[in-house]
């Protein structure tokens, strides 16, 4: 594998966009040409885009040997086979992971193919309780690192409303230091909390509306963090939707969509999608 597509890899497992990873660096041409292999990135703008995924040079060389090992099983699988509506895949993904089952991210895989199948099927692979417990197990003393906010996005739906609440609320806190050293971190620090007032929305808690007047209150998400942007503004104006079904609400959420959709930002379309259908009981295509 070429050293673009190595890096691709490590940007996307981080959630950055190409605009979001090149900003200030590099022109969003210039890591497009990297990615396909078809420029030679200088070694300094490379250590700077680096830093801004959290990786180190000496990470970034083994980063596609370990991702390759774990290709099977890392949650961004999961997550297609679950866009894609595919229960059958979710439930091989959930044996391959709980036949190795000696890792946290096997342990990881394993609970979110359980639970991304039990949404589609309505059918328990893995009982509830044992979920619960795996959480309670992973989650506890979490030092919100990446692996700690992969997992709380991960189980977030096995939690109560009020250790969402808590937990997110840990995370906004730790974030103004993040941004000083791991911009990366501090992106998934706000998804993960962004994907926590959803949660809370579908609900119908008041702590979500808490929480999202908490983001609001709390440090200033940098504008080149676009698709968290987007999507904390799909989630507030879902929520406000509720109680205010109002033309100009109406318009921020689909002008919300229609950003994320120029993004490509699949993923994020899908829990949108979620949030429309579980609290507004519409369908959106997207």
């Amino acid at each position: 594998m070429q050293m673009g597509e190595q890096f691709a890899l490590a940007r996307k497992s981080r959630g950055l966009t190409v605009s979001e990873a090149a900003v200030d660096i590099v022109s969003v041409a210039h890591l497009e040409q990297f990615e396909h292999g078809d420029y030679d990135m200088p070694v300094d703008d490379l250590q700077a885009l680096l830093t801004r995924l959290g990786i180190s040079l000496r990470q970034f060389a083994n980063y596609c040997e370990r991702r390759e090992f774990n290709q099977n099983i890392l949650p961004e699988n999961v997550m297609a086979a679950e866009i894609a509506r595919d229960a059958p895949q979710l439930k091989v993904l959930y044996r391959l992971a709980a036949t190795r089952g000696n890792t946290r991210t096997d342990r990881l895989g394993m609970m979110m193919a359980a639970t991304a199948y039990a949404n589609l099927t309505g059918k328990d692979i893995l009982p509830r309780a044992q979920l619960q417990a795996e959480a309670t197990s992973l989650l506890d003393n979490a030092s919100w690192n990446r692996a700690d906010l992969m997992t709380l996005r991960v189980l977030v739906n096995t939690l109560d409303c009020t250790r969402i609440f808590s937990f997110c609320r840990e995370i906004l806190a730790g974030i103004p230091a993040k941004l000083r050293w791991n911009f990366a971190l501090a992106n998934e620090s706000w998804y993960a909390v962004i994907v926590g007032c959803q949660v809370l929305g579908e609900r119908d808690s008041s702590l979500g509306m808490s929480l999202i007047r908490d983001v609001a209150r709390g440090p200033r998400m940098p504008e080149t963090m676009i698709r968290n942007r987007l999507y904390a503004n799909c989630v507030r104006s879902v929520i406000a939707l509720k109680t205010d079904d109002s033309e100009a609400e109406r318009a921020r959420l689909n002008e919300a969509i229609s950003g994320l959709q120029l993004l490509g930002a699949e993923q994020v379309l899908h829990l949108v999608q979620i949030a429309c259908r579980k609290i507004l009981r519409e369908e959106i295509n997207v």
